[in-house]
């Protein structure tokens, strides 16, 4: 089944500082989308569609897609207000949804060429997927007053991440069903929830981290020269 891609990045950035929006600020002198899309030209998705803020279509088409031989790359397409309304965008450009819908966050550059061809795979075999971590931590449920109400079994609990997959027909199901509800998820996998469709957990890796502060600007970097020199 043929497989494609959203790469999602049409947010604004404004925690991480910076003149520029976070996707777009250079990581050992690259951009920190383009460090994700490159994982994608080198796995088994057949095209990609990048979804980025109003007024950045040009200057990424230039910049980041013919300067770094993304082939990949089909359309550029500008987002919405939200995130949910930008993958949505995405996703009505895709031409046959008779396929493998793979949504990822242009924030997490250090996604590898293999943990997408997992995460494509789940879905093909079980109809969605979503890259989740265990929890570390141990997490605390609170009251609206701020005091403890219970501690769950940390077991049972994952921190999603992206890529997160799912079948053309499912997710397309799932779209519409939130926009007749006026739902909005905090990611995609949660619209998937709604359908009652299950869900494969795909391991994820500790360096897919997701460029939200500053700070994890410091993270990048040392993630970056670990992967360039090895």
């Amino acid at each position: 089944m043929r497989s494609v891609a959203i790469v999602v990045a049409a947010g604004k950035g404004k925690r991480a500082g910076g003149s520029v929006p976070k996707q777009f600020r250079p990581l050992l002198r690259k951009p920190v989308v383009a460090w994700a899309l490159e994982a994608f030209e080198k796995s088994s998705i057949d095209e990609v569609i990048l979804v980025v803020l109003a007024g950045w279509t040009k200057r990424v088409k230039a910049e980041i897609v013919e300067r770094y031989g993304l082939g990949k790359v089909r359309s550029v397409v500008v987002g919405g207000r939200t995130r949910q309304e930008s993958v949505i965008r995405g996703f009505r450009r895709i031409k046959d949804a008779d396929c493998i819908v793979c949504i990822h966050d242009g924030a997490r550059p250090f996604v590898s060429p293999d943990l997408i061809d997992r995460s494509v795979e789940a879905a093909m075999r079980f109809g969605a997927s979503v890259v989740a971590s265990p929890v570390k931590d141990t997490v605390k449920v609170t009251t609206d007053d701020g005091f403890v109400r219970w501690t769950p079994d940390r077991s049972y609990l994952w921190s999603a991440q992206t890529p997160q997959c799912f079948r053309g027909d499912i997710f397309r199901a799932a779209v519409e069903k939130a926009e007749r509800e006026g739902i909005l998820a905090t990611d995609d996998s949660s619209l998937v929830e709604r359908l009652g469709e299950r869900i494969a957990i795909v391991p994820g890796t500790e360096e897919n981290i997701k460029i939200t502060t500053e700070f994890d600007f410091t993270i990048a970097k040392a993630i970056a020269k670990e992967v360039r020199a090895g």
